[in-house]
């Protein structure tokens, strides 16, 4: 689809961005339409690399992670550079890789991870684990090494048949040094959804990198999945007793030391669960509250990041509905992910869910222009720039921007005070 330069513009600011990543091209190259999965760091030079998945739209053998740098904290940002290293077939999508997530050693050793399609059919999101790194910051990149993901009865019994996984967040290091990263596993080994993908079920599951600190070669970097495999983390799908789906976990390390992660669901609410492990064991899943014993936070099947702003003080992104509109199917709203609200959390020592939140300020809405699809699912990212929160997003999952968080915002927002511990 092409796009006059004046709408696109008009279009670039209509969540009110500070900064700007990327803006695909008007017209002539559709090839870069498809903008998401966005993560942003620092190198150990200093500079801010921004890695995704583009594409021309989403699920088309287009994918690839590509990066991006500026060496002017975030005013420009250099033409992104695709990071594959074999030629994509555009018949099978065989080598397309998508859903690049960074995971950075002590030393500043950027390494990328991303699922590699086997040019099978089936998903986009089923494919091998392909792991490479760069020591000069992204300049120059290792051959990658791939491997498979270990199995679980949840995926096909056929060995040359691929898992499907997606990895949302970068990876996380525990205070610890203790390096984690969450993901999504689709439950192939199951019927599939009686009317929509929606009902696909699906588990959250974690993998910690080992020896990441001693700059491995990929291929000998260690993977620990700490994930029960009989037990991922997950949710029930409202109106159907026997499927289960939670999607897309974003973790915080607690002023405790327990690890407090949340999950999208098609159950209409964000849900939740506490780790005193690090990570390897976890409570029950349950829904996500403003507080003990308060109101269920709604959200439909959406991105609902989770953020670190402050000690003790955290953002959480959600829509604010549950998606299904009085339907018995999830996401009968049309745009369910149409505006986007903000949400301040804040540490309760003494309370059952550790984390209690104010109510819900609408953040950010796209009018519901199409840019090819008009949905503001956050699949971005947060840093901290010159002592400012920066959530990094996809506008549409087309502009790749990023808006300041406020202390003005944040301070606007009350958390209840009462902490059962008091």
């Amino acid at each position: 689809m092409d796009f006059e330069e004046s709408f696109l513009k008009k279009e670039l600011f209509r969540t009110n961005p500070d900064y700007i990543v990327y803006i695909p091209a008007a017209k002539g190259n559709n090839n870069d339409h498809g903008n998401e999965h966005l993560h942003v760091f620092r190198a150990k030079d200093g500079r801010m690399c921004a890695l995704w998945t583009m594409s021309a739209f989403e699920g088309t053998f287009t994918q690839r992670p590509v990066l991006s740098f500026s060496f002017n904290n975030g005013k420009d940002w250099t033409n992104p550079g695709n990071l594959l290293q074999d030629e994509t077939d555009p018949e099978t999508g065989r080598n397309m890789g998508s859903w690049a997530s960074p995971a950075i050693s002590k030393s500043g050793r950027i390494y990328v991870i991303y699922c590699k399609h086997q040019g099978k059919k089936g998903h986009h999101q089923r494919g091998s684990m392909a792991i490479m790194y760069s020591d000069d910051c992204g300049e120059t990149w290792s051959r990658e090494s791939v491997r498979e993901l270990p199995k679980t009865k949840y995926d096909l019994p056929d060995p040359a048949e691929a898992v499907d996984w997606v990895l949302w967040q970068r990876a996380y290091r525990l205070r610890s040094g203790k390096v984690i990263m969450g993901f999504t596993r689709g439950w192939l080994n199951y019927p599939p959804g009686p009317n929509s993908w929606t009902q696909h079920p699906c588990g959250c599951e974690f993998f910690s990198l080992d020896n990441i600190d001693e700059d491995p070669e990929p291929e000998d970097l260690i993977l620990s999945f700490l994930t029960d495999a009989e037990k991922p983390l997950t949710a029930p799908l409202r109106h159907y007793s026997d499927r289960f789906c939670a999607e897309e976990p974003a973790v915080c390390q607690l002023p405790d030391g327990r690890l407090f992660m949340v999950m999208r669901t098609t159950e209409g609410h964000v849900w939740y669960s506490v780790s005193e492990d690090d990570g390897i064991n976890w409570r029950q899943p349950e829904i996500l509250r403003y507080k003990d014993d308060g109101e269920g936070i709604l959200h439909p099947l959406s991105p609902c990041p989770m953020y670190e702003t402050g000690e003790g003080e955290y953002v959480l992104f959600i829509h604010n509905h549950d998606g299904y509109n009085g339907e018995t199917v999830p996401q009968t709203k049309n745009n369910w992910r149409n505006p986007l609200y903000i949400l301040k959390g804040e540490y309760r020592p003494g309370a059952w869910q550790p984390v209690w939140f104010s109510s819900p300020v609408e953040f950010m809405n796209n009018g519901d222009v199409a840019m090819e699809r008009k949905d503001l699912a956050i699949y971005g990212d947060l840093t901290i720039e010159e002592g400012v929160p920066v959530l990094w997003y996809p506008d549409r999952k087309f502009f790749l921007l990023g808006r300041k968080l406020t202390r003005e915002l944040l301070d606007s927002m009350s958390v209840d005070k009462n902490d059962p511990e008091k």
